[in-house]
This record gives C-alpha cells, structure tokens and sequence, in this order.
C-alpha cells in the first residue's frame, strides 16, 4: 500500500494549537508558509525543524496506550503520514508531492509549559 499524508497543520507561533489546512505552500530552507518554523518563531528557529512529520499509526498507538487525545494536530506535527515508516527516512532525500525533504533526525515530543 503506498504511503500518502493525512494531514497538514501549522500555527504561526510555538504554543497556538495547530490549524488543520488542505494544502500548503512549502518555501525552500525555510519550511510551510504561515508556520511557525517559517516564521522563526519555532523552538529556537531551529534549521533542522522546518518541516515536523509523524506517522499516523504512532498517533493511534499513542493514543490507545495513554487514552490521550492527538488527533487534529493534538502530535504538534506538521505532516502526518501513513504507510510511511518515518525513521527509515533519516539521512535520505524524499519527495512529497512536489517537494524534495531531507530526514535529519527523531524530533521527539517537547514538553508544553501550558
């Protein structure tokens, strides 16, 4: 079965809960447009965060072992993906759509200060 994304999410500034959208406008070394990692205003304008990834099936094993609610950006990933294993991506370039990415490491879950 052939990988695809699920969903697409940006919020313009670090804590804003993430906004669903159908599509979005990637901008090169910078990230999706109206994004906080685009505007800088991610964790430490970080160059390795411009574009956030999560596979859809860790939401649904996350939310099944802690009954915690991740859908709807709740993951605060941009992209979420099916039938893509994630960690085999790291070191490689990778097209979605029309775009060419680069998987350059885990991006583990950073703890809310709300």
């Amino acid at each position: 079965m052939p990988g695809r994304i699920e969903g697409i999410f940006i919020a313009t500034e670090c804590m804003d809960p993430l906004e669903s959208v159908s599509e979005v406008r990637a901008l090169p070394g910078r990230g999706l447009s109206g994004d906080r990692y685009c505007s800088e205003f991610g964790v430490g304008s970080d160059p390795d965060r411009q574009i956030t990834l999560i596979e859809a099936e860790a939401i649904e094993s996350a939310a099944r072992d802690t009954g915690s609610d991740f859908s709807e950006g709740r993951s605060r990933r941009n992209l979420v993906t099916r039938h893509i294993r994630l960690p085999d991506l790291i070191g490689c370039r990778f097209t979605v759509g029309p775009v060419t990415l680069r998987g350059v490491r885990d991006c583990t879950p950073l703890q809310s200060s709300r």
